[in-house]
Parts: structure tokens; C-alpha cells; sequence
């Protein structure tokens, strides 16, 4: 839910990672269909080299913004969003300078 990603490829990457050596699954308790995954050696010497994510200019400055300022922008565009959904829903695939 965090990657906004679908199960089937989120299961996908859990296999990568397995075959790869770098994770571990392992059933506990009754429930059976309960996996937790745990890093292996190898998976924390990976993440410890891996590089730290990237903050972008409009990350950050959503970051530095005052809360009363997120709020209004999040109303503002909740708007904006709510007259879109009123027009031409064949545009939805269109960038807006294309438009």
C-alpha cells in the first residue's frame, strides 16, 4: 500500500528478493498464511550500500510549507480535482499542457 503497488507485484519483487538472498520469509504462529519477512546478512549489507532516496523540489517544498498552508492546498486542490471531474472525463489521460 506504501509503493501504491498491486499485490501480484509487490509478490513479484518478494520473489526477486528471495532468489537474490536477500530476504527471508518465515511462517509463524497458528495462522500459517502469516509470513514475515526478515533480511539476511547479505540483504543488510545491500541496504546498508544502497543509496538514501532522492528528496525532489517539489517534495521539499511541500515539506518546508507551513501546516496551515498544506491544509489550504490540499482544500484548493480538492477543489480544483472536484470541477474536474465534471468535465470531458476523455481528457483524463491528457497532460495539461497538451489541453
Amino acid at each position: 500500500q506504501t509503493l501504491a503497488i498491486h499485490r501480484s507485484t509487490a509478490s513479484n519483487m518478494l520473489h526477486r528478493l528471495e532468489s537474490l538472498r536477500l530476504v527471508v520469509r518465515r511462517r509463524v504462529g497458528k495462522d500459517q498464511r502469516v509470513v514475515q519477512l526478515h533480511l539476511t546478512p547479505k540483504g543488510k549489507d545491500t541496504l546498508r550500500q544502497a543509496p538514501r532516496p532522492l528528496v525532489g523540489v517539489l517534495q521539499q517544498a511541500l515539506l518546508d510549507l507551513p501546516p496551515s498552508s498544506l491544509d489550504s492546498l490540499r482544500r484548493d486542490l480538492g477543489e480544483v480535482i472536484r470541477l474536474m471531474r465534471t468535465k470531458d472525463t476523455r481528457a483524463k489521460g491528457t497532460p495539461l499542457a497538451d489541453l
